[in-house]
C-alpha cells in the first residue's frame, strides 16, 4: 500500500510540474524549473523500483503457494520413506503439466469480456479432454483436468458440469480460493470426471472405489473480478469395476 501511495504521489507531482512548465506558470521560479530533469529521473526511478517490487511479490506468491501445496500433500501422506516416495512420484506427474497450466492462465487472466472468457474455458476443457495441448501438440493419453471460473461471491460462472454451473457448492477449498485469489492448494475428494467414467466404461461410477488427488491452481482476472481455476487430478483406483476381465 505504501509503495502505491509513493508511486502515485511521484507521478502526480511530475505531471503537475510538467503542466505548469508547459503553460509557463513556473517561469518565475528558476530554482524549480532547473530541477525538472532531476524530478523526471526521480519519477523514472520510483516507477522502475515499483515494477521490480511487484515482480518480486509475484515470484514470492508463487513460491509460497508451491510450498503450501507441498506441505498439504505431505500432511496427507505418511512421512515415512514409502510416503515420501509416493509424494515425489505424484509431484513428478504434476510437474509434467506445468507448461500447459502456465499457458492456460496466460490465455485467461487477461481477457476483458466474460463471454470471451467462457468460450475460451469451454474450448480448453474440450481440448484437454481429447489430448489437444497448447501449440497444437497432441498427447495419446489425455490428463484428467477440470477448468472453471468463480466470481467473488463463490458462484461458478463456468464449470463443465452443468449441475454445478451457476451454483456455490462451497467445497472445503473454495473459501481459500476466494480469500487468496492467486495460488495453489491440494484437495482429496471422490468426485468423478466424465473422462474417467468413460475411460473405465462405467455409467454411475459406483462400480469402483477411488481417491482423487487434486492439485488446484487459481489466478485472478482483475478485469472481470473472476478467478480462473484449473484442477489437475490424479486418480487412485483401489477397487476396480467388476466388468474388467469378464
Amino acid at each position: 500500500m505504501f509503495d502505491k501511495i509513493t508511486l502515485g504521489t511521484a507521478v502526480f507531482v511530475s505531471v503537475a510540474t510538467s503542466v505548469l512548465d508547459f503553460t509557463g506558470a513556473i517561469d518565475g521560479l528558476p530554482w524549480l524549473k532547473e530541477r525538472i530533469p532531476v524530478m523526471t529521473l526521480l519519477v523514472v526511478g520510483v516507477t522502475t523500483l515499483s515494477i521490480l517490487i511487484d515482480g518480486d511479490r509475484l515470484i514470492s506468491v508463487a513460491r509460497e503457494a508451491n510450498r503450501q501445496a507441498q506441505e498439504e500433500l505431505a500432511e496427507r501422506l505418511a512421512v515415512d520413506p514409502a510416503g515420501i516416495t509416493i509424494m515425489r512420484k505424484l509431484n513428478a506427474r504434476w510437474q509434467e503439466r506445468q507448461l500447459e497450466i502456465h499457458h492456460f492462465f496466460n490465455e485467461t487472466v487477461t481477457v476483458r469480456s466474460e463471454r470471451v472468457l467462457i468460450d475460451r474455458l469451454t474450448q480448453y476443457q474440450h481440448d484437454f479432454s481429447i489430448g489437444q495441448m497448447a501449440g497444437g501438440a497432441r498427447t495419446r493419453f489425455p490428463w484428467d483436468l477440470t477448468v472453471a471460473a468463480m466470481d467473488l461471491s463463490g458462484r461458478f460462472s463456468y464449470h463443465p458440469n452443468p449441475v454445478i454451473q451457476g451454483t456455490r457448492p462451497n467445497q472445503s477449498h473454495h473459501a481459500r480460493i476466494l480469500q487468496e485469489r492467486n495460488g495453489e492448494c491440494f484437495w482429496v475428494n471422490q468426485f468423478i470426471t466424465p473422462q474417467l467414467r468413460q475411460a473405465l466404461g462405467t455409467t454411475q461410477g459406483d462400480e469402483f472405489k477411488h481417491d482423487r488427488l487434486t492439485r488446484v491452481y487459481y489466478r485472478y482476472n482483475k478485469h472481470l473480478n473472476i478467478i480462473c481455476i484449473i484442477e489437475s487430478h490424479i486418480d487412485v483406483l483401489y477397487q476396480l469395476p467388476r466388468n474388467i476381465g469378464e
